[in-house]
């Protein structure tokens, strides 16, 4: 994919819930330049990467690694985590009954 780098930065502010407004007044940048990186026309400086990526709360390498998936996989567990940590107890258990479900279900035991 040519664009991995953007792709991912959109990806991330989309799993953390914060609009192009947000990330670009954490970083001290316009709402256009974060558009600009998203869509692959315009790269951060190392500087304004370290900026993206603590607004973002991931690091820097966090936009190189596995360009095959959309978000690097900690990065999501960590948001997993973070929003399951909401939660009180009855809840996370049941998410957890849930997420076993579907696991034996995707990939069932060989017998």
């Amino acid at each position: 994919m040519e664009n991995d780098f953007g792709n991912r930065i959109r990806e991330i502010r989309k799993m953390r819930g914060k609009t192009q407004e947000r990330v670009a007044e954490d970083c001290g940048v316009s709402t256009s330049t974060i558009a600009r990186w998203e869509a692959g026309s315009l790269r951060p400086n190392q500087e304004n990467q370290k900026l993206l990526a603590n607004a973002l709360r991931v690091k820097v390498d966090e936009f190189y690694v596995d360009s095959e998936l959309p978000v690097p996989r900690n990065v999501l567990l960590a948001e997993i985590l973070d929003t399951l940590e909401k939660l009180d107890q009855p809840f996370q258990l049941h998410i957890l009954r849930v997420a076993q479900d579907l696991v034996a279900l995707t990939h069932p035991k060989s017998e």
